[in-house]
This record gives C-alpha cells, structure tokens and sequence, in this order.
C-alpha cells in the first residue's frame, strides 16, 4: 500500500537529517564537561543482552524507551526536557566485541564507514574523551538539495558505550550512544541509543521540509539508528544473494514469538516497532529487496482494521494534501490502484505515480507494484486482534525506485541506503496517520 513509498521524498531528506542529528556543525574545539544521561538500549530487556538478541534474531530491530525528564547540555545552553523520549536500535555483529570497539573508536576511519562523510581530523582530545570535525557531501545532481557543510560532534569512550553530544549544528540538542555487548566467539550485539531536539532547527533546507510535513520528524528517529546500524551490519556482515522467487519474496514473520515482548514496547508509544530484515535478492535483480516491517496499535478492532485494508481508495481521505487522485478496478479477485501523488516539501514538489495491485486476505492484504514511478514493490498489511477494540497492525514492504521515474525521485539514488532509509523513515508518519481511524 502507499505506507510503501510515503516516499520516495522521505529519502530526499532522511540522509541529511540522519547525519545532521549525528553530528554537530562548528568549529568548536573547547570540550565540554558533561555526563552522559542516554538510558541503556537493555532497559525494556531487563538488562540482559541475550532477551535483546533474541528478540532481534537476524533482524535489525528499533524501538521507543519509556518517557523521562532529561538535563542535556547544547550549544546555547542546557536544556531540560520533561519528557524526553529515546529511540533504540539494535542488531546482532557476527564479529567480536573487540572488533566493534577498534571500529567505532577509530573515528578517522569513519569517512570509509558512514556514507556521505569526506573527511574526519580529530581537533581537541583529552583522555577518552575527542571532538572530531567531520564533513558531509550530498551531491544529488540538484543544485537546491546538495548538501556540503563541516561538522563537529564530541565523542566519550569507554569500554563498552561510545557516547556522542551535539556541541552546535542543525539541532541545538541531542545525544547517542553505542553499547555492545559480546554474546559469543565471534557474536556481538550493537545497540544505537539517541534523542535529538527536532523542535530546535537551524538548517533552512531541513526547517522548510518540516513546516511543510511537520510529522516527518517521528520518522527521523528510527530512520537515524537504522543508517548507523546498517553501515555496520554492511562493513562486518556478508549477504546471502541466493535468488528469491516473487511467490515467497515475503519474509515469514513469526509474530506468535514476539508478541508480547512488541506489545511491552510499544506501551512506550510515540513510536512503532521496527524490523529491517536481512537483504533479500530477487531473481533478475542485481539489487536486493530491504524488507522493513512496522508494527503499531490501532484503534480499531482487527474486523474494522481489515475491512479497511481492503478498500485501497480509503487512503487518500489520510493524505489529502499528497494523494491528488487514485483510480481502482477490480482485476478478477484483485484491486488495481492507481495513485497521483504530489508531494510539496516547502522548496520543491516531487509528482510521482504508485500503481499497486492488491490481493485482499482474511485479515489483512498483500499488494505489490505493475509499473508505476516504485517498482518493484512488495508487501503485505496484516490486522492483528488484540480484543476490546484494539488490534496492531503489521505493515511488512520493500521497494525501489523505478528507473524511469522522474529525475527528482530518482536523484534520490545518490544519497545513504535510499530504498531502506525512505521505508523506515516513511513507516511511522503512515502509522500515525492510521492511529487517527476510530
């Protein structure tokens, strides 16, 4: 469905927002005296690694902490925040601890890790303690979206957590910290904890794109620990890129095994659970397919929930400012859904066309693409009751900008794991939508 590619714009931004909630921008040099205030990513997992890996399994899985006050230092003064929320990551290494910590210690070496970063020089250091100027190059081929700026973030190292504070830069406040934690021989578990201040905004290109889409900043969180994750996953992981027939493209999600502990972290709320499964390759193309699955509550029963699903026109009444137009024919047990979206991010407009073919089922719909500006595209929605009106939805999807898409949507190619990242950052805003239903 739509929540697919809410779309290709998210991933225009997510990149930039993704680096620029990382990293703090100015020459700063004088390091600041703080203590680290970031909750451990185990928390919601009684403080043992193994229940979070797990959980995880062969996924790289996000998630929301519970609320909490928070004193955070920035670059005008320190702020506090009632109720700050914290977003975790995390994924399972088949490397060792050691290895993760050489690599995240080595922050020289993070222009080769972290795409779009050109260069790193370490300006001030005492102990374990550094600031690092960084700088970031998006060349989109689009003049307005090139992104070319210097940051400085400060880094806290210790055995088992780098911890990381945003000084100055596009976001007045904001912290992170990786933990790992070695499992076995070879078997380590990777967590990204972070808040950042997306209330507080001095980049003009980013300010514009949330006055335009204000909701766009829930999606920033998930989408910022799945692209340090994923760097990490790509420089110490080795795909399997056995071909995959479009019949069981699917991945198999065994929701039975992981419900309760989803429902404990969702009573976190403010944000979805998130799973991005191992890359999966399709016969007859050369990129793989990055299959990411939301899980969400709804205020609807699961038959209400269904009945929705099942009626793909109902989306554009969600997004009436985006979805200008959409078309449906029933195709001999299907619905064929033609949609005109036009998406306005306060500087530039990205029209762009989505046609999906949805196969309802029991408790939900599976739908992929037949041409359109996404393509391929593949994913399913399932409605899962939880009683007393309430039921959770599990929206599973994968796609890629079609190579005859419009020349705005497919810049979007030059900027960090674009398929992935539009999908994850793209997940929450449709979700929240949705929880509107009643």
């Amino acid at each position: 469905m739509l929540p697919v590619r809410f779309a290709g714009v998210a991933v225009i931004f997510q990149a930039a927002l993704v680096l620029a909630s990382l990293l703090a921008s100015s020459a700063y040099a004088a390091l600041v005296t703080w203590t680290d205030p970031t909750p451990s990513a185990l928390e919601p997992f009684g403080g043992r690694a193994q229940a979070l890996a797990q959980y995880a399994g062969r996924d790289l899985v996000t998630y929301p902490l519970a609320r909490r006050p928070l004193d955070l230092p920035g670059a005008r003064l320190t702020r506090r925040y009632p109720s700050a929320q914290f977003v975790s990551s995390a994924l399972v290494l088949p490397v060792s601890a050691t290895q993760v910590r050489r690599t995240l210690s080595n922050y020289a070496a993070y222009p080769a890790l972290f795409p779009t970063l050109t260069r790193a020089e370490t300006i001030a250091q005492t102990g374990d303690q550094a600031q690092v100027r960084y700088r970031m190059t998006l060349k989109t081929g689009v003049p307005l979206i090139n992104f070319n700026e210097n940051f400085t973030v400060q880094h806290q190292l210790s055995a088992n957590t780098l911890s990381s504070l945003l000084v100055q830069g596009p976001f007045d406040q904001g912290v992170s910290r990786f933990e790992w934690f070695e499992l076995g021989p070879d078997r380590t578990l990777v967590t990204f904890t972070q808040f950042v201040d997306t209330a507080q905004v001095n980049q003009w290109i980013i300010n514009r794109i949330f006055n335009a889409l204000p909701e766009v900043r829930i999606g920033m969180p998930p989408a910022l620990g799945v692209y340090m994750l994923e760097s990490l996953r790509q420089r110490h992981s080795t795909d399997d890129t056995t071909p995959i027939a479009p019949a069981v493209l699917l991945p198999n999600l065994d929701f039975n095994a992981r419900q309760a502990q989803t429902q404990r972290l969702l009573a976190a709320g403010g944000f979805p659970v998130t799973l991005v499964h191992p890359p999966r390759y399709m016969a007859g193309n050369r990129e793989p397919l990055r299959f990411v699955t939301h899980i969400g509550p709804m205020n609807l029963s699961a038959s209400q929930l269904t009945a929705w699903l099942h009626e793909p026109a109902r989306m554009q009444a969600l997004f009436p400012r985006q979805i200008k137009r959409v078309t449906v024919t029933p195709n001999n047990g299907t619905l064929d859904a033609a949609y005109q979206v036009g998406l306005g991010l306060g500087f530039l407009d990205l029209p762009f066309q989505l046609r999906m073919r949805f196969t309802p089922e029991a408790n939900g719909v599976r739908f992929q693409s037949f041409g359109g500006d996404v393509d391929p595209l593949y994913g399913r929605q399932t409605a899962w009751d939880l009683g007393n009106q309430r039921s959770l939805l599990i929206m599973t999807s994968a796609s890629q900008v079609a190579k005859r898409a419009p020349l705005v949507l497919r810049v979007s190619r030059a900027l960090p794991y674009p398929d992935l990242l539009s999908t994850v950052g793209s997940g929450p805003v449709i979700l929240n939508r949705l929880q509107q239903l009643r």
